[in-house]
């Protein structure tokens, strides 16, 4: 018997250390190279992700291999905080560039975007100061959150007739999914008019616009991302559609100088953080229609706002328990009754 349960020991203890092995085997990181200014992975397939450069040249080719390993993807980051690139070639064996690999490289101008590109990742070339053009070619299939986000000198977004993509008055869209990826922060006008047929506002697609003061939101508009809006620190005027069912986390943030908005009885969601920072908002009525809020900053910072709420709706439920001023549109009926 005793044997037996000293078996069984044996066996569960193996079975553990087991288990640990194939979950650190599951979990280790890739091996690093290095490769003069390049660092990089290789990736499944047997090609090579570039995952830092730590050059300092100011006209760059990015090669088409490295160390025999065929390039097919810009890592998150890789680039990015670089402070001397100017322009970029990237090479035709490219098919991805990841999150974040350009942001923040002030001094870039010039971008040359292959052929062979298929996917840009999520805030791709975002705090790029300098960037003034960029052509994206047919190949590209997805693009993530506006990649070209507090571009402040870029003015002009080419992509042909047969993208996946469209871009309409300098503005680039999403032609499959009908959203709304980017308007450039560069523009000054302070009037903008979304096409009737667009059913998303892109996450940060207006971020950083602090030229435009009023927006006109189509009749299609189903939902508007996470910050959308954020510190377009001119607008003042918002007008929602009907259509509209979702205001998503932070979608108005630092809006400092939104007065007025018009929520419609479609909408049942908004986003944490929706309108904080807007300190200029006074007033606001809430739909019956919500039954989601996404937290308990949806008005943080909008320290003189009062919420117009229905009697035994979930809005005035949220305003009590997050103590918030709130009235109902009939409150002083008793006048004349």
């Amino acid at each position: 018997m005793k044997k037996g349960l000293a078996v069984i020991t044996i066996l569960a203890l193996l079975v553990c250390a087991l288990g640990a092995s194939a979950q650190e085997e599951g979990s280790a990181e890739p091996q690093v190279f290095t490769s003069g200014d390049y660092e990089y992975i290789l990736l499944d397939d047997g090609s090579a992700e570039i995952t830092y450069y730590k050059g300092t040249e100011r006209d760059l080719s990015v090669p088409a291999q490295i160390d025999g390993f065929t390039v097919s993807s810009i890592g998150g980051s890789a680039f990015s905080h670089n402070e001397t690139l100017f322009s970029v070639e990237l090479p035709n064996s490219l098919t991805g560039i990841g999150e974040e690999a350009f942001s923040s490289c002030e001094a870039l101008q010039s971008v040359s975007l292959p052929d062979s590109l298929a996917s840009i990742g999520n805030g791709a070339f975002s705090f790029c100061y300098s960037l003034n053009s960029i052509t994206i070619p047919d190949s590209v299939v997805s693009i993530g959150r506006n990649p070209f986000e507090r571009c402040d000198c870029l003015t002009r977004i080419t992509v042909s007739p047969d993208s996946a993509f469209a871009v309409i008055d300098g503005v680039l869209f999403e032609k499959s999914t009908k959203r709304l990826i980017c308007y450039p922060c560069a523009f000054t006008a302070p009037d903008y008019c979304v096409p009737e047929g667009i059913l998303s506002i892109g996450a940060r697609a207006f971020s950083f616009c602090s030229s435009l003061r009023n927006i006109s939101l189509p009749d299609s508009l189903v939902n508007i991302e996470t910050l959308a809006f954020s510190q377009c620190t001119s607008l003042n005027n918002v007008i929602l559609p009907d259509s509209l069912t979702s205001i998503g986390d932070f979608a108005f943030h630092l809006c400092s100088s939104l007065n007025n908005i018009t929520l419609p009885d479609s909408l049942t969601s908004i986003g944490n953080g929706a309108f904080s920072g807007c300190r200029n908002l006074k007033e606001l009525t809430l739909p019956d229609s919500l039954t989601n809020f996404g937290g308990t900053a949806v008005f943080f910072g909008c320290h003189d706002l009062t919420l117009t709420v229905g009697r035994d709706s979930y809005a005035r439920t949220y305003a009590r328990e997050n103590n918030i001023p709130y009235t109902y549109a009939d409150a002083n009926d008793w006048l004349t009754n």
